[in-house]
């Protein structure tokens, strides 16, 4: 269950919380990660509970066994949706690797792998089994074809965790969707891409003009980086999906509701508010379109 809480104190905590050795690893993610670099005196807490953790290098299926593995040595604690299953359980029945800190259940980590540079699905599953632990057993860990863009212009905190920017989480949520698929959310009647695109649209909504105006660059560079032989085209279709959700007013409705409820907790924005920033944010799609034919450009 979903509570409010502070990002800059659950910062403090993971960075506690979770051994120093692991930091280098570890990216932070997801809405606490947007929560965190956007907060303001006034607006402090987030509904969440979720540290989505990246575990780098890239396609380090070892590197996330180690890190469960160091977590669960200093005091971690499954929750209680977190099972072992079978060698021979198909994916779907395999569940993730959620823990708890130590001391207190005010947030838990999920961890995530860093896609491989060959992988061509937005998602799969990577299986990995625990041994040597009082929990040993297999699990998946969600790989996300476009996280891979978080490699690229990391945050790093107060507390020296990084985390990815939010410039980047929009890209990644705008290229995993293109249009509005029908995919629900676990136990809800929510559109996966109604939640994924609205987040992209509420990180353009949260900032400022002057950051805005990076974020092209910023998608040019990273997708180069990670999609040499695609970028050109994942730039060009990169708004396709928002223009999706804009155009779907069902869709639309939920992406506003989980926006109002979540990162815009406290600073409510209204339907038309939210539509003109999802064409603020295709305003830079546009502009990055542009950019890639300039000269020097390709």
């Amino acid at each position: 269950m979903s509570v409010t809480v502070d990002p800059s104190l659950v910062l403090r905590l993971l960075a506690a919380d979770v051994p120093s050795t692991l930091h280098p690893n570890l990216l932070l993610a997801g809405s606490l990660a947007a929560a965190y670099h956007y907060r303001t005196d006034a607006q402090r807490e987030v509904l969440t509970k979720d540290a989505d953790l990246v575990v780098q290098p890239a396609g380090a299926t070892s590197e996330c066994l180690e890190t469960a593995r160091q977590l669960l040595e200093h005091g971690w604690r499954p929750t209680p949706a977190m099972k072992p299953g079978r060698a021979e359980s198909p994916d779907d029945d395999l569940t993730l690797i959620r823990l708890y800190p130590p001391n207190s259940e005010i947030y838990f980590v999920e961890l995530m792998a860093m896609p491989a540079p060959a992988q061509v699905p937005v998602k799969t599953w990577v299986r990995v089994e625990l041994q040597g632990t009082a929990y040993d057993g297999w699990y998946v860990v969600p790989s996300f074809r476009y996280v891979s863009l978080f490699a690229n212009d990391a945050q790093r905190s107060e507390v020296g965790i990084h985390y990815a920017s939010p410039a980047l989480m929009a890209l990644a949520n705008m290229l995993s969707h293109q249009v509005v698929g029908k995919t629900t959310i676990a136990g809800s009647n929510t559109l996966r891409s109604a939640k994924d695109l609205g987040r992209a649209i509420t990180l353009a909504r949260l900032a400022t003009a002057e950051d805005l105006e990076t974020w092209p660059a910023k998608w040019w560079a990273a997708l180069q980086a990670h999609f040499v032989g695609e970028a050109s085209d994942l730039a060009r279709r990169a708004g396709d999906g928002v223009k999706a959700l804009l155009a779907d007013g069902d869709a639309l409705v939920q992406a506003v509701e989980l926006a109002n409820t979540g990162l815009l907790v406290g600073r409510t924005v209204t339907r038309p508010q939210f539509e003109i920033a999802g064409e603020q944010l295709l305003v830079l799609v546009a502009d990055l379109v542009a950019s890639m034919r300039s000269p020097g450009r390709s």
